[in-house]
């Protein structure tokens, strides 16, 4: 089987075994805190509410991922990472611990020391960016942050050069309302040779799971990008095909600055029914694989998960027919 180490091959076989396998990669929210408020954001109407983040007691988490035997941890989540205290010496923990570093971020905050640190450990980031209208910048994001961005990107793809930094840096774009295939043309227009590594495109939705653009499709984006320099990465799906209660959850794990360990990333509206522990109450070691851990898959809502663009959803139909032709190809 080829790409074996890209792939999860590993973490299926054993959960097909009913074994809870190493979670290879950790998401993990570092605050919840953001200067940005995007209308297509989940999370929008529990940032900023004031309440004490335990930023101090983030090494901790760090240590106790560490621990259990993961490899690479992205920050991104509830907040913009960067809006995190200190977040420069977190990352310096992390690359520390010899995690693989990972980041999605608005990009606001990515300048000065947080720049420099990520960049000289980080394996890549991927910086938010709907459109490069700043008028439709605005109206989605309801920031004026446009410019600054701008030149914060300008400013890490020098830098990269500079101290021959191997961290990709990249430009997402969520498919928002405002967003069709000529701003999409426009964004690979404007980053034209500036070296960016690749242009991430993906879907965004409203809370009744329902996209914003549904006539932007894979064809539509291979057409696109025919002739362009920059590479696109299709993340356009529209997975509405979900027979079976997801079980391939923990081949990655999702946590927060709070502690708080969920089944998956996208526990968003359901914190409660998602929630498998507290790692300062109870180590991430007995949590991970607990009958808890084991209740909260099984009482999980197939309705539920369906309001999200998760990508596991495409990973069980493939290997449910991996499993009927005995024949394992690539996952």
């Amino acid at each position: 089987m080829q790409n074996v180490p890209e792939t999860l091959y590993h973490e299926v076989k054993l959960l097909d075994k009913g074994i809870f396998p190493v979670p290879r990669v950790a998401f993990f929210t570092p605050t919840y805190v953001c200067n940005q408020r995007c209308y297509y954001c989940f999370y929008k109407d529990w940032n900023n509410k004031g309440i004490k983040e335990p930023t101090e007691r983030i090494p901790e988490i760090l240590e106790q991922l560490k621990d259990l035997g993961v490899s690479s941890i992205e920050f991104e989540g509830g907040g913009d990472p960067l809006c995190t205290k200190d977040i420069d010496k977190i990352f310096q923990k992390a690359a520390d611990l010899q995690f693989n570093l990972g980041m999605i971020t608005n990009g606001v905050n990515f300048k000065g020391a947080i720049a420099d640190v990520f960049l000289k450990y980080g394996t890549y980031v991927r910086f938010s960016l709907d459109s490069v209208d700043p008028e439709i910048y605005k109206k989605v994001r309801g920031t004026d942050d446009f410019n600054t961005v701008i030149d914060n990107i300008r400013d890490a793809l020098d830098k990269r050069v500079k101290i021959g930094s191997m961290c990709q840096l990249s430009v997402k774009i969520g498919l928002a309302k405002e967003v069709g295939y000529k701003e999409i043309h426009d964004v690979y227009n404007f980053f034209e040779g500036w070296g960016i590594d690749n242009i991430q495109v993906k879907n965004v939705w409203n809370k009744q799971g329902i996209p914003y653009r549904t006539d932007i499709n894979r064809v539509g984006l291979q057409k696109l990008e025919d002739g362009q320099v920059i590479p696109i990465v299709k993340k356009v799906v529209y997975p509405k095909y979900m027979t079976e209660n997801c079980w391939i959850s923990p081949a990655q794990i999702a946590i927060d600055v709070f502690g708080d360990l969920y089944m998956c990333v996208y526990y968003m509206h359901r914190k409660n029914s998602h929630r498998i522990g507290n790692v300062f109450e109870t180590p991430l070691k007995e949590l991970w694989g607990s009958d808890t851990h084991k209740q909260v898959i099984n009482n999980n809502k197939i309705s539920e998960c369906l309001k999200h663009n998760c990508r596991f959803m495409k990973y069980m139909r493939a290997i449910r027919k991996m499993q009927q032709k005995k024949n394992w190809e690539f996952i």
